[in-house]
């Protein structure tokens, strides 16, 4: 051997194990000093050429000599397709460099020579590189290593594993802390609830809350990585808020949000509410001094007692659930938007009798059967609302009162209530809903149809039980 011949002795220990068939022994092993923690938002508005920094050690398995190279593979995130080559990386305790050669767009890597020195097995070398900021929204960013002899590019020293180095999360979180649960009370006639969830000004009477809250993970993130602020929220809540519409004008408008009996008020929160004309969406949005945290909506009358409703106030629906969504917009140097569906805000239940009947037929030569029979003493007014074939719902209408003990066919009375919505000529199949405010134990329903002299029953969730 000539004296200025230098051997990469990883190289011969390659080349040895390719003869012999086997698994080269030497690999170096990957690590960092901490996961870097990454806001998906913060990351999301990231321009094109901003980076995030991170720092991977690598312990080398193998001795190396001038011209070997090595590289860092990235998945979860690319690297540069501008710029300069990453830093050099110095190597102790030998001092060695691996000189920078380039960022790699096509492989995604960042590419190192030998260009000082001989790093040596057990040398802890340092690679401070930067990867797009805006490729890493979700999942996890990792880095593997390898080398390859500068004589003959025989692989040598991989990796053990791939080393993560780091994370993306959610910096923004929104859900529902606390739900409507609210009960309507049939002994006030529907009018009020059953209990409170406290005091409020400008609800005297019984009123149910929901809280739902915006999340901030910014206390977890890493320093220095780039994060979001909110900017407004929006949550939109589906149900049926009619009670509202208590103005004397048809359909719900801002007026009918707190000017009367039936209210809906900003409990806690900077937002404001409003309402479409179908009552059937309540809106909060918040756009000005947002901060994360918990924003609390309170529903109720401003009555104390049934002696206090007015001729154009509404009973509350219930039974019913509530479903929606929870919107916001964030910003630093750019702005983007996230909407989180919510499957429940909630339900109202009803301490009296809600009965459903899944079909009643309206052909030519059917009549319809219902009696309601009361097993209390209690007296209640009872209301029908219905859904036809298409879809078209039926307000709810009066078929009158049930004195206690008693049976009542309110069967003219529906079918007059059915074609007052849908028409004096309807024919088709419509679902029924019969509210009475009575006890829910005490009530039955029998439902049934006639057709051409032949009696059918509908079974119904009153006496199919």
């Amino acid at each position: 051997m000539k004296l200025n011949e230098k051997v990469s002795y990883g190289a011969v220990a390659a080349a040895v194990a390719l003869a012999c068939g086997s698994i080269v022994a030497d690999a170096a092993t990957l690590g960092t000093t901490a996961v870097t923690t990454m806001s998906q938002q913060g990351n999301s508005l990231a321009t094109a050429t901003a980076t995030q920094a991170f720092t991977i050690t690598v312990t080398l398995g193998a001795n190396y000599i001038q011209n070997d190279t090595a590289q860092l593979t990235f998945t979860g995130g690319s690297v540069p397709t501008t710029g300069a080559a990453p830093a050099n990386a110095a190597c102790s305790p030998s001092n060695a460099v691996f000189g920078a050669l380039s960022y790699d767009t096509a492989t995604n890597k960042a590419n190192y020579r030998v260009t000082s020195g001989s790093p040596a097995t057990g040398d802890v070398c340092t690679y401070n590189v930067a990867l797009r900021t805006s490729t890493m929204t979700s999942g996890n960013v990792t880095a593997s290593y390898a080398a390859q002899t500068a004589s003959s590019a025989l692989a040598f020293d991989a990796g053990t594993a791939a080393l993560r180095i780091g994370t993306v999360a959610d910096q923004f979180s929104s859900g529902v802390v606390t739900a409507l649960n609210g009960e309507v009370d049939v002994n006030s006639g529907r009018y009020h609830f059953s209990a409170s969830d406290g005091a409020l000004a400008g609800l005297l009477g019984f009123n149910d809350q929901l809280t739902f809250s915006i999340g901030n993970a910014s206390s977890s993130l890493s320093a220095g990585v780039a994060v979001a602020g909110v900017t407004s929220v929006v949550a939109s809540i589906n149900g049926d808020f009619s009670f509202l519409d208590d103005d004397g004008t048809a359909g719900c408008s801002s007026s009918d949000i707190g000017g009367n009996n039936g209210r809906a008020i900003v409990a806690l929160g900077g937002g404001s509410l409003s309402i479409n004309s179908a009552c059937s969406v309540l809106t909060y949005t918040e756009t000005s001094g947002v901060t994360t945290g918990s924003r609390t909506i309170a529903l109720g009358k401003n009555s104390l007692t049934s002696a206090s409703i007015g001729a154009n106030d509404k009973v509350i629906t219930a039974p019913q659930s509530f479903s929606g969504s929870i919107a916001f917009t964030y910003a630093n140097s750019s702005s983007g938007s996230e909407t989180d569906a919510v499957s429940s805000f909630g339900a109202w239940t009803l301490n009296g009798a809600s009965i459903n009947v899944g079909f009643m037929p309206y052909t030519e030569g059917t009549s319809r059967i219902l009696n309601l029979t009361n097993r209390s003493s209690q007296t209640g007014a009872v209301t029908v609302s219905a859904i036809n074939e298409s879809g078209v719902a039926c307000p709810a209408f009066s078929v009158g009162s049930i004195t206690g003990n008693s049976i009542k066919n309110i069967s003219a009375d529906v079918d007059t209530g059915i074609r007052a919505c849908y028409g004096a000529t309807f024919a088709g199949r419509v679902a029924l809903t019969v509210t009475a405010n009575i006890p829910g134990s005490s009530s039955e329903l029998y439902s049934g149809y006639n057709r051409n002299g032949s009696l059918s029953t509908v079974v119904n969730n009153s006496n199919g039980k």
